[in-house]
C-alpha cells in the first residue's frame, strides 16, 4: 500500500501517527506529496487533490484522515476505536478534527494578500478554535489512552502551535497534556515538517 503525505498536514499526521501505534509502518509506503503541487499521481488517489490519501493492494483509494484511520484499525487486532456506542469518544474526535479544519482554514486564509483576506471569517474561525479549546480543556482528564481521540487532539493541538502560536496559551490543562503525549515515539516521529 502507498500512502500520501504532507509533513505539514495535521490530517497526514493523524494517520501516520495511527500508523506507528498499530504497527503497521512496514506495510505502508510513505510518499511525500505536497497537495498544493497539483500532483497527477496524488489527483489519481484522491480526485479531491487532497492529503491524506491511501492506494490499497486492489489500486483502489481511500482518503480522508478518518475513513483512513478507521481503515488501517480494521487490519489489526488492536484497536484505536472506541466501542461502537462510546459516542462521546467520537464526539471528542469529531471536535478535534473540527478545531483542525478551522485552524487550517485560518492558516490558508492568512496566506492570501491582506486586502484580500475576509476578517469575519478568520474571527469565525477564530471563536471557533477558541470554544473547542475551552471544551477540550474541560474534558482533557478523561483523555487517558491511546486511541483515535487522544490521537486526533493531541495532532490538533500540535498543529496550533506548529502555525498558530499563542492559541494555547490560555489553555494549561491541554498543554501538560499535550507536551506528555508528544513523549510518544508515533509523536515524535511524525512532527511537523519532518
Amino acid at each position: 500500500m502507498k500512502l500520501y503525505v504532507s509533513t505539514t498536514s495535521p490530517y497526514s499526521r493523524k494517520v501516520r501517527v495511527a500508523l506507528i501505534e498499530l504497527n503497521l509502518e512496514e506495510h505502508i509506503e510513505i510518499i511525500l506529496e505536497p497537495p498544493f503541487n497539483d500532483s497527477t499521481s496524488l489527483h489519481n488517489a484522491n480526485p479531491l487533490g487532497k492529503v491524506p490519501a491511501l492506494i490499497l493492494e486492489d489500486g483502489s483509494s481511500l482518503f480522508d484522515s478518518a475513513l483512513i484511520c478507521r481503515y488501517l484499525d480494521s487490519l489489526c487486532t488492536q484497536t484505536l476505536l472506541p466501542q461502537p456506542d462510546d459516542w462521546m469518544r467520537f464526539r471528542g474526535e469529531t471536535l478535534a478534527d473540527g478545531m483542525t479544519d478551522a485552524a487550517f482554514n485560518l492558516v490558508v486564509e492568512k496566506l492570501r494578500p491582506d486586502a484580500e483576506q475576509s476578517q469575519k471569517w478568520k474571527k469565525r474561525w477564530e471563536n471557533a478554535i477558541q470554544r473547542a479549546l475551552k471544551n477540550i480543556e474541560e474534558n482533557i482528564d478523561a483523555l487517558t489512552g491511546v486511541d483515535l481521540e487522544s490521537i486526533t487532539t493531541a495532532v490538533a493541538l500540535a498543529y496550533l502551535n506548529f502555525r498558530l502560536p499563542g492559541f494555547l496559551d490560555d489553555y494549561p490543562k491541554c498543554c501538560i497534556w499535550l507536551a506528555k503525549f508528544e513523549e510518544r515515539v508515533s509523536m515524535k516521529a511524525t512532527r511537523f515538517g519532518v
